[in-house]
C-alpha cells in the first residue's frame, strides 16, 4: 500500500503517506526504509519518490558489482572524490 501510493502520486512526504494510508508512523516509515533497501523508492529527508526501473537497476548494479565507482545521489550520477583521487573506498 505504501508503495502504491508513492509510485501513483498520491504521497511525496512521509507525513502524507501516513495520511493516506491511515498507518502509524512507526509501520509507515519501516516500509519506506524497507522499500529503499529494497532499491524501489528514494528517500531524502521526508520526501519520498519511486525510482524508475532503469534507476532501480543501476542502484543494484552500483552496489553489488565490485570495483564500478560511481554513486547515485538524489538521482544524479556522481564519482566518489575517493575515485577521482585514485584511492581505494
Amino acid at each position: 500500500m505504501v508503495y502504491h501510493a508513492i509510485a501513483w502520486g498520491h504521497a511525496a512526504t512521509i507525513p502524507a503517506l501516513i495520511e493516506y494510508v491511515g498507518g502509524e508512523k512507526t509501520a509507515v516509515e519501516e516500509s519506506v526504509d524497507r522499500l529503499v533497501s529494497y532499491m524501489i523508492i528514494e528517500r531524502d529527508g521526508e520526501k519520498v519518490r519511486a525510482l524508475s526501473v532503469e534507476e532501480s537497476i543501476l542502484k543494484c548494479q552500483l552496489k553489488h558489482a565490485a570495483g564500478i565507482p560511481l554513486e547515485i545521489e538524489n538521482g544524479v550520477i556522481k564519482i566518489p572524490d575517493f575515485a577521482r583521487n585514485g584511492d581505494k573506498p
